[in-house]
């Protein structure tokens, strides 16, 4: 019992996903339009991001950035950076381009996913190696089997795991390191205080960038729309 509570205590986000996903395979965990991906399909697509990732380069405690609007691979990306122990810095689309240089320049991504209608924006103030949401990045997914360090890489609970950043309004944003523990705890919280079922469901109505959407948008099953 002792064992079990100590293992317990030192699980990461992406173990407590994967147990998940094996326990209701055939559940609908993500909405994003007309797409659905069930739970089974979410594994094996963060799975064969992390190993596109770790092709390119990604080390645990590197960061990723990530400029989209709210949609599937937004939370894919946080999922696949969770089971190689990198560290997701969630830029704001609404950043003017001092303010997303800063950010991006303070959290020195080795990659960048973005979304192809913000990619001149990031471009234009930061020369990172991207990955275009879409066709490339469906095509990089497509191209690798999963790699079997994927859920090894992550020794302590807290290592971090998102980036989000504050509003800025006592000068330039500032970055909040966000660990797989309190991404944990924090579910636990919700959960708790809302008593929530784990089949239910979470509209991303703010944006992903924010805590009100990607807390709560990897305990849930989540419908993808909001562009608050």
């Amino acid at each position: 019992m002792l064992t079990d509570v100590i293992r317990a205590g030192r699980a990461d986000l992406y173990s407590i996903f994967r147990t998940s996903a094996h326990d209701c395979a055939r559940a609908l965990a993500i909405e994003d339009g007309s797409r659905k991906l069930t739970y089974a399909e979410l594994l094996e697509r963060v799975n064969r991001l992390a190993t596109v990732f770790l092709a390119r380069g990604v080390a645990p405690g590197d960061r990723i950035a990530i400029l989209a609007h709210n949609r599937s691979e937004y939370l894919e990306v946080e999922l696949a950076a969770a089971g190689i122990g990198a560290i997701v810095a969630c830029l704001n689309w609404r950043f003017a381009p001092d303010e997303l240089w800063h950010c991006i320049d303070l959290v020195e991504p080795v990659l960048a996913v973005v979304e192809p209608e913000l990619s001149e924006a990031y471009r234009a103030v930061a020369a990172t190696p991207c990955l275009a949401v879409g066709p490339g990045l469906e095509t990089a997914i497509a191209g690798v089997e999963p790699d079997p360090r994927t859920g090894t890489m992550v020794d302590e609970p807290e290592a971090g795991l998102t980036i989000l950043y504050t509003s800025g309004t006592t000068g330039l944003p500032k970055g909040a390191l966000i660990s797989h523990r309190a991404h944990i705890a924090r579910s636990m919280v919700f959960a708790a205080q809302l008593a929530l079922d784990p089949g239910d469901g979470f509209i991303a109505w703010a944006p992903m960038f924010h805590m009100a959407s990607t807390d709560h948008g990897k305990r849930f099953a989540v419908a993808l729309r909001g562009q608050a």
